[in-house]
C-alpha cells in the first residue's frame, strides 16, 4: 500500500468523508453549535441521511438517560406546571438529588384545554408522544422533540366519536427503522349496546413520512386493553400493551387470561406474548407495562381486600431475555402498606427504583436493602418516567418549530430606511447586522 503525501489531493477528500462518522458521535446539544460552523456542516447535519444514521448510532450505543415528567398544580388559581427532565442514569458516588441527576429541563410549551396534564404515551428516539384526552374526547396529538424544539400536530384520526359513537381506545408509539419513520397506532373498541367493548377493534396508523392516518388490519385481535392508563412501551420493533381475554357475554363476562398485545411497526402486524403464570389471572387493572434498561417490565399492583382502590403490594417483573419466556423473574417486591414507597416510577441501571411517596416526594429506593434517598420534595400531582435517547429527529421535517428565528425589526423598518441619509442608512444596516448576529448567538445557545 502506497503512502499518501501531505500534499496529496486525496487527503482533503478522505478527511471530508470522515466528518459524518465523527459528527454522528457528537451529542445533540453540541451538534447545534456545529451547525453554525459552516454551510457544509449545516447541510450535512440537517440532511435526512445524517439524521437517520445519528439516530441509529445513538440507539445502538448504551445511553444512560431517562426522561422524568412531573406535573404540579399547587394553587388551583394558578396555571399548572408540566416539567420534563432529561436525567442521567449513572451510578454516581455523589449524593443524588433531582438537581444532580438532571442534565436539562424543559417546561411543556403546550397547554391542554381542561388545565390538566398531557397523557405522555411514550418516548422513542428523542421524540415524545403527547395526547390531550384526559376526561374528554379530544383529538390533540403532538409529537415533540424538545432538544431541537420541533413538533408535529397530528391531524384528526379516522376513528372518532362522530363516526363510531362511544368507544374505548389505546394508543402506541414506535419507530420503523427499516423505513426511518415514526408511527402512531390507535386501537379503537366501539361500545356495544350491552356496554362491552366490541372485538375485533378498529385499528389505524399515522405515519410521519406519509403525514396521514390510514387503516390497518386488527382482525386477529380478540383481546381488550384499558383506556384508563394507556400504558405502553416500545421495544424490539414492537409496541406492547397489557391486554386480557374476555370470557362470557354481557352480565357473565369476566376478565381472565392476561397477556401482552404487540404491534410490529415495521410489518404493521398484531401479535401476542405470554405473561408469567403468576400474572395471567390477576386483575388486569393492576398491571402496567414499561421498558427499562432495554428490558420488558411489568409492574403489578395488588389491591387490599378491605378498601377498594387502596394499594397493598407492589411487584416488579422483568424479562431478562426478550425471546425467552422462562426469563421472566421478579426483581422487586414492596409491601406498600408498611413502606414509604407508594408508587414505582422507573427501574434505574443500578437496580434501584425511582419512586414516589404517599406525600408525593420523589425517592430512590433500593429493593435489596430497603434504603430510601429523597431526591426532591414537593407535591406534584404525578411523576412519570421512561427511557430517553437524544436525537435530531424532525430537524429536517416540514413541521412547526418552537424556535422562531426572526429579526427584531419595526413593521415599517424597510420604508424608513429609504428616507435615511447614506451615513445613517449604513449605521442602520450595521445595527441590524449586530442584531442578526446576536440572535444567531441565541439560536446557537438554545441547543
Amino acid at each position: 500500500m502506497s503512502d499518501l503525501s501531505l500534499t496529496s489531493p486525496e487527503i482533503p477528500l478522505k478527511i471530508e468523508s470522515l466528518w459524518p462518522e465523527i459528527l454522528k458521535r457528537v451529542p445533540v446539544s453540541q451538534l447545534g453549535i456545529c451547525m453554525c460552523v459552516s454551510k457544509k456542516w449545516y447541510s450535512l447535519i440537517t440532511s435526512p441521511v445524517f439524521i437517520s444514521s445519528h439516530i441509529k448510532f445513538i440507539s445502538q450505543t448504551s445511553c444512560n438517560l431517562f426522561l422524568l415528567r412531573s406535573f404540579t398544580k399547587k394553587n388551583p388559581q394558578k396555571n399548572p406546571k408540566e416539567f420534563y427532565y432529561i436525567c442521567s442514569d449513572t451510578d454516581a458516588a455523589t449524593v443524588q438529588t433531582l438537581e444532580t441527576l438532571t442534565l436539562k429541563t424543559f417546561i411543556c410549551p403546550f397547554k391542554t384545554r381542561n388545565g390538566l396534564q398531557f397523557r405522555m404515551v411514550g418516548s422513542v428516539n428523542g421524540v415524545i408522544y403527547l395526547s390531550d384526552d384526559y376526561f374528554s374526547t379530544r383529538y390533540t396529538f403532538i409529537l415533540w422533540n424538545p432538544l431541537v424544539n420541533c413538533f408535529i400536530h397530528l391531524p384528526k384520526p379516522r376513528a372518532c366519536f362522530d363516526l363510531i359513537g362511544p368507544y374505548m381506545t389505546a394508543s402506541g408509539f414506535g419507530y420503523d427503522s427499516v423505513n426511518d419513520d415514526f408511527k402512531v397506532i390507535r386501537i379503537v373498541y366501539p361500545q356495544r349496546s350491552d356496554g362491552l367493548d366490541e372485538t375485533p377493534p378498529r385499528a389505524e396508523l399515522y405515519s410521519v413520512n406519509e403525514g396521514k392516518w390510514r387503516w390497518v388490519s386488527g382482525d386477529n385481535v380478540h383481546y381488550c386493553t384499558f383506556d384508563k392508563e394507556w400504558k405502553q412501551c416500545f421495544l424490539k420493533g414492537s409496541v406492547h400493551w397489557v391486554a386480557y381475554e374476555r370470557f362470557g357475554e354481557e352480565n357473565n363476562a369476566s376478565h381472565k387470561s392476561n397477556l401482552l398485545l404487540l404491534f410490529n411497526v415495521e410489518k404493521e402486524k398484531f401479535m401476542m406474548m405470554k405473561l408469567p403464570l403468576e400474572l395471567r389471572e390477576v386483575c388486569p387493572l393492576g398491571l402496567l407495562i414499561s421498558e427499562c434498561q432495554g428490558m420488558l417490565c411489568v409492574n403489578h399492583y395488588e389491591m387490599t381486600e378491605m378498601v377498594i382502590g387502596e394499594l397493598a403490594h407492589y411487584n416488579l417483573w422483568v424479562k431478562k431475555e426478550y425471546n425467552k419466556f422462562t426469563s421472566w423473574i421478579k426483581v422487586a417486591s414492596v409491601d406498600i402498606r408498611h413502606s414509604v414507597v407508594h408508587e414505582a416510577i422507573y427501574l434505574k441501571n443500578n437496580g434501584e427504583l425511582l419512586a414516589a411517596s404517599k406525600s408525593r416526594h420523589l425517592l430512590s429506593y433500593d429493593p435489596k436493602t430497603s434504603k430510601v434517598v429523597v431526591l426532591a420534595l414537593g407535591h406534584p400531582a404525578l411523576y412519570e418516567a421512561c427511557s430517553f435517547v437524544e436525537s435530531l429527529a424532525f430537524l429536517n421535517k416540514d413541521c412547526k418549530n418552537m424556535r422562531r428565528f426572526l429579526l427584531e425589526e419595526d413593521e415599517n423598518g424597510s420604508s424608513d430606511d429609504e428616507e435615511l441619509s447614506p451615513e445613517k442608512l449604513q449605521s442602520s444596516k450595521i445595527g441590524k447586522l449586530c442584531s442578526y448576529l446576536n440572535q444567531m448567538d441565541k439560536f446557537r445557545r438554545q441547543f
